[in-house]
């Protein structure tokens, strides 16, 4: 669900890029006919893809906010990917007179083409890149003339114009008259990718630890008694002070409320509670099991 066009050559380079995003959440088979027709152009707009996924039983949730293209120091980069059980991305990289092709593959390059001179890569489904390809026929004199800015506004003229449910109508462009190698970019774009990919492998974990302890939380039951005027936890139990990675832990806390010695402490619907009496008490810790 993207197209990206890009343009290298001896003035320098050009891209543009929609911005479209869809996920679909349905059976794997329906799934595969709904994009099939997608990919294919059977489906002329936004109404039609989601008459089609009504009637295959698949949801879908469509955003035209996606990123696909940046300018960096010195060149240009678009990229389109896919996100299942792998991380497949396909980059382009554009400079003055060269262009770098890479495949990548959660962090591993799996492949590179660089090229010299002058051309135009296109990134996009079938039906997307003949729709592109007979708009750049008609304007090939454009094309030919070099002028970055002018290839800059037809490629996004071209794809702000493009009415299919497979792209956005919004449409990011980026031109640069630089010369970089690109080699140089590909290995730092590279290592800044395995850093963001393990920060985010660390931030899932962080939140993973936070909902391990947020299921820990006791709803019920008896959970202590009073002992020396504080609340002494079961050996099944134990408090912290805070939902976070590393809290503090407690086996015996300060409690509140018109409790004796030797009382009975128990959770009853989410209040707790000295067991016998009707008398609400209070701590100022999170009461977990362990």
């Amino acid at each position: 669900m993207s197209v990206i066009i890009g343009y290298y050559g001896n003035n320098g380079s050009a891209i543009a890029g929609d911005k479209r995003n869809i996920l679909f959440r349905g059976s794997e088979a329906n799934r595969e006919k709904l994009e099939s027709l997608l990919y294919n152009g059977k489906l002329k707009n936004d109404k039609e893809l989601k008459e089609k996924a009504e009637e295959y039983d698949v949801k879908v949730h469509i955003t035209d906010s996606q990123d696909k293209i940046k300018k960096l120091d010195g060149c240009l980069m678009g990229e389109v990917k896919t996100i299942s059980n792998q991380s497949k991305r396909k980059r382009m990289y554009l400079s003055k007179n060269n262009c770098a092709l890479v495949e990548i593959i959660d962090d591993d390059m799996t492949k590179k083409e660089i090229k010299k001179g002058s051309g135009i890569i296109i990134f996009g489904n079938k039906h997307l890149k003949q729709l592109v390809q007979a708009e750049l026929q008609k304007n090939v004199n454009i094309v030919k003339s070099g002028d970055i800015l002018k290839i800059e506004k037809l490629f996004k003229d071209i794809l702000s114009n493009i009415d299919t449910p497979s792209s956005s109508n919004d449409v990011d462009s980026y031109s640069n008259f630089k010369y970089e190698n690109l080699e140089k970019v590909i290995s730092q774009e590279l290592s800044n990718l395995v850093d963001y990919r393990n920060g985010l492998k660390n931030q899932i974990i962080k939140v993973q630890k936070l909902m391990l302890i947020e299921k820990k939380i006791a709803t019920k039951g008896e959970i202590g008694y009073v002992n020396e005027g504080k609340l002494k936890l079961y050996d099944k139990y134990l408090a912290i002070d805070r939902i976070c990675e590393n809290p503090n832990l407690y086996y015996e806390i300060d409690i509140t409320g018109d409790v004796k010695e030797g009382d009975i402490i128990l959770i009853d619907e989410n209040n707790l509670k000295v067991k016998n009496k009707d008398v609400i008490v209070s701590v100022n810790k999170i009461i977990c099991n362990r």
